[in-house]
C-alpha cells in the first residue's frame, strides 16, 4: 500500500512473508529505487528496523505490539502499548515517542540502542509469561 515517508516522498512497502525484510520502494520523479530495509524482529511482536530515514537524527524506529502470549492486559489503543512499555520497561532520554490511536512507534539514534530497549522488552515480557 503506498504511503509517504518523513521527506514527503510515495513509498511503498512489499513482503512475500512477515518474517522476511520488507523492501522499499520510493519513487522520486519517476526514478524507482529500491533498498533493503534492516529490521530485526522479535519474537514478541516488535520489530526494530532502518529504512535510511531520519526523524529529528533518529533512524532507527520501534514498532508492534505485544503477540497473544505475551499479552497480559488488554490495551484500548497502541497509547496504552506506550504507556506499558513507559511504566514497566522504562524511557531512557535517547527514544522519541510518536505513537497514534493505531500503531505504536519509538524513535533511537542508533542501532545499539534500539536492540538494547528491544531486549529489555524481550526479558521483561519473559519474565511475566514466566509467572502466568
Amino acid at each position: 500500500m503506498p504511503g509517504s515517508d518523513r521527506a514527503g516522498r510515495i513509498v511503498s512497502l512489499v513482503s512475500t512473508n512477515l518474517l522476511e525484510s520488507c523492501y522499499i520502494y520510493t519513487i522520486t520523479l519517476n526514478n524507482i529505487v529500491m533498498k533493503k530495509q534492516e529490521e530485526i524482529v522479535s519474537k514478541t511482536g516488535f520489530v526494530i528496523y532502518n529504512d535510511g530515514y531520519s526523524n529529528n537524527g533518529k533512524s532507527w524506529s520501534l514498532t508492534g505490539s505485544p503477540k497473544p502470549e505475551y499479552r497480559f492486559r488488554d490495551y484500548e489503543s497502541a497509547y496504552d502499548v506506550e504507556d506499558h512499555l513507559k511504566e514497566k520497561v522504562g524511557s531512557p532520554e535517547n527514544i522519541t515517542w510518536d505513537s497514534e490511536s493505531c500503531q505504536m512507534w519509538a524513535y533511537f539514534p542508533d542501532k545499539r540502542s534500539a536492540v538494547s530497549y528491544l531486549k529489555k522488552i524481550e526479558k521483561y515480557l519473559e519474565s511475566v509469561k514466566e509467572l502466568v
